[in-house]
């Protein structure tokens, strides 16, 4: 499964029965250790070329520790029942309400679809012969679980490209804003002065006028790739919300 053209995040959430964001975070998470395995390779190389002194009691200390480690992960593994090979068939569930619902239809095209459906004439329709299938199919209407299950897929697309672009820009993944600590004092002022981003209000200069980073000198300049992300992940975002 080392292909990931052939076997993508849906395709493996598909196969072990778990979302697909569960997938995503798994997979990198196997990257991460990949790369700490390679990096601590290397770093133990280059100490060996440099013909640093390293005793036998360390070498034995550091694959010691490695081997407590991967004992460690299998009892915490065992302990929270993490030994299943595939998942629980996890998924997201939506549950809408449940009130009649009415709508104005045209009787002759009701007529022609129960004709159509029965596949006799009207007047040999009896009461019997009309069941809640029949009136689905005529109407064209679908049951409650099988507009819960459209809903939930619609917004699983959306929680799933959410969950994408959250998980990049946390492993740094693309264009990221600066990841230094937090300051614990105010940044002082630049000599030449602060750059403001400008955000342009009104109906008209709304649809005409894109925000802008306003420079000391009285000049203007567009926004770099970190600072649109930034601007994006401080809008908020509309949400459907079932009422």
């Amino acid at each position: 499964m080392s292909d990931p053209e052939r076997y993508t995040t849906a395709r493996l959430a598909e196969l072990f029965r778990v979302r697909e964001q569960r997938a995503m975070a798994i997979i990198r998470l196997k990257e991460m250790e990949d790369k700490e395995d390679k990096e601590d390779k290397e770093d133990k190389g280059d100490k060996e070329d440099k013909g640093d002194n390293v005793d036998n009691g360390d070498k034995e200390g550091g694959d010691g520790a490695s081997s407590i480690a991967s004992e460690a992960a299998r009892v915490m593994e065992r302990a929270m029942r993490c030994t299943q090979g595939i998942g629980a068939d996890e998924r997201h569930h939506v549950e809408l309400p449940s009130f009649p619902a009415y709508a104005e239809v045209d009787g002759d095209d009701v007529v022609a679809a129960l004709e159509q459906v029965l596949e006799k004439k009207i007047a040999d329709v009896t009461v019997d012969d009309i069941t809640a299938d029949v009136a689905a199919r005529v109407l064209g209407t679908k049951s409650l679980r099988e507009m819960e299950d459209v809903v939930a897929a619609r917004e699983e697309r959306h929680l799933v490209e959410e969950f994408k672009q959250r998980l990049d820009f946390n492993l740094g993944a693309g264009p990221t804003i600066s990841r230094d600590s937090r300051r614990t004092k105010a940044v002082r002022r630049p000599k030449e002065g602060w750059s403001l981003l400008v955000t342009p209000i009104g109906k008209e200069t709304k649809a005409k006028h894109e925000r802008f980073v306003a420079l000391p000198d009285g000049t203007r300049r567009g926004l770099t790739a970190d600072e649109r992300l930034y601007v994006e992940r401080k809008t908020p975002r509309r949400r459907r919300k079932i009422l």
